[in-house]
């Protein structure tokens, strides 16, 4: 059996048209993610070719995570909660260069919609994400 392969630049071209200022949306979405797992603390940090958002959230099973942010298409989220389109994961994820997540006792460094999940030696609260834009 044969798959589809959708080319990198294609999430990248997709969240050009559809946000008008895709910074902006990924501290928006990431927040809102953020505060939807029951944040307190959410800390933002960017250097000259990567951001993070940290917060101390109830974090993701590894299932979870697959269902929520590493699957393409559909949304996971409880009724109640902002966004449910699924579409937000292309512009946090799959739009960049790469990025890891970290959350709870698993790690997982990926790129566009290929990635690897381990678990992490000593467990954290809440979630990390952290990408760098394509070069």
């Amino acid at each position: 059996m044969a798959t589809v392969a959708i080319p990198d630049i294609h999430f990248l071209r997709s969240i050009k048209l559809q946000y008008s200022d895709p910074s902006a949306a990924i501290v928006r979405e990431t927040l809102q993610n953020s505060l939807d797992a029951g944040a307190s603390r959410i800390a933002i940090e960017t250097g000259e070719d990567w951001a993070s958002f940290n917060d101390d959230g109830s974090g993701m099973t590894p299932e979870r995570m697959i269902d929520a942010l590493l699957t393409f298409g559909g949304s996971f989220k409880p009724e109640g909660s902002i966004g449910g389109y699924g579409i937000a994961k292309e512009l946090i994820l799959f739009s960049h260069f790469c990025y890891r997540i970290e959350s709870n006792e698993t790690i997982v460094d990926g790129r566009v919609l290929n990635y690897e999940m381990r678990r992490a030696e000593s467990p954290r609260k809440g979630t990390l994400i952290r990408i760098s834009p394509v070069p």
